[in-house]
């Protein structure tokens, strides 16, 4: 049973201490690309770049977006491209 929240972030800057690999560049597609913002926010010293592609945190929402559950959501974007 877990003593504390998980957060992929922590496991990747024990993994990156582990194998005394900081500062890393981290390269993450998606919700790697989170992670990675995630662990260079938090863990600033183990990280050297970041490239990320495609991730977004959606508890956080993205300026101008709608919020998600609106039922305006697809109305709204249905003319974007």
């Amino acid at each position: 049973m877990a003593t504390e929240p998980f957060r992929r972030a922590d496991d990747l800057a024990a993994l990156l201490r582990h194998l005394d690999a900081g500062p890393a560049v981290l390269v993450g597609l998606s919700m790697g690309g989170v992670i990675a913002t995630d662990t260079v926010l938090e863990y600033p010293e183990l990280v050297r770049a970041v490239v990320t592609c495609g991730g977004r945190d959606r508890r956080r929402p993205v300026h101008g977006s709608p919020e998600p559950g609106d039922p305006g959501r697809v109305r709204a974007h249905a003319g974007r491209r």
